[in-house]
């Protein structure tokens, strides 16, 4: 009987030994993936209550040894830092991953979107896009395109030609028929003549526009003279008969 009760308690030891958050060295940057003497995996978790102070537990993420365990580096607001893939599966806060098609070939490839060899994934729960993955390629800071679609900030840029689809400057983008600002369609102006000017101006081959990059606004400064029109500071302009703030007429010139 004594032997016995040596035995559950020596299980019971081994057990909450591995729940809790002691023998186990960090894994990666952030403090959330660990293991232990033997090399095996674990996620930290932890619950912090209302007035202070906190309590920490481990997860076993079983069969996981640490010698084929990469921890994947986010680097981003939007998600957590808590990404991690071995060769057969891919793990976000200590889950796996099944909708991740090929977890060798997996990474991250910016704060919106990670990618294998036969799929596209939009981050942070990883959900599966309709882009060909073979093709799929980041442009400029915020869009990325395949053969089958463009999308900027996450979102499909709807009539958008993935073929002509390119980078200008900053969130401007365009392709054989459109402009675009993170996305959105600039109506109206020319792609093949557009021309970024300072301070919001720009201009194509019919005017001069003032856009609004913070608010995704655009208006066409009315009557202005594209022979004299100058940029000055502080979203002020002029042309040799009026002055304009924010591509709106403000004053005559004397």
């Amino acid at each position: 009987m004594r032997r016995f009760l040596l035995i559950i308690i020596a299980i019971f030891l081994v057990i909450l030994s591995t729940r809790l958050p002691i023998l186990k060295t960090q894994i990666g940057s952030e403090d959330y993936y660990f293991k232990d003497v033997f090399g095996f995996v674990y996620a930290r978790h932890g619950n912090c209550g209302l007035l202070g102070g906190c309590t920490y537990w481990d997860v076993p993420l079983y069969g996981v040894h640490a010698s084929f365990f990469e921890v994947l580096e986010y680097n981003g607001h939007g998600c957590s830092n808590v990404y991690a893939k071995t060769p057969n599966s891919v793990y976000y806060y200590g889950e796996k991953q099944p909708q991740v098609k090929d977890p060798k070939t997996f990474e991250i490839l910016n704060i919106t979107y990670a990618k294998d060899s036969a799929g596209v994934y939009k981050l942070c729960r990883l959900e599966p896009t309709d882009d060909d993955a073979s093709s799929f390629v980041l442009i400029g800071p915020a869009c990325s395109k395949s053969s089958t679609q463009v999308t900027c900030l996450g979102g499909v840029v709807e009539g958008a030609d993935p073929a002509t689809f390119a980078h200008i400057w900053r969130g401007y983008y365009r392709d054989k028929d459109r402009l675009y600002l993170l996305g959105m369609e600039l109506k109206g102006l020319d792609p093949n003549t557009f021309k970024l000017l300072s301070w919001g101006y720009a201009e194509d081959t019919n005017g001069i526009y003032f856009i609004d990059e913070n608010y995704k606004t655009y208006n066409k400064v009315t009557n202005a003279d594209k022979a004299t029109f100058e940029v000055m500071e502080n979203y002020s302009a002029r042309d040799s008969k009026r002055m304009y703030r924010k591509g709106l007429e403000v004053e005559k010139t004397e």
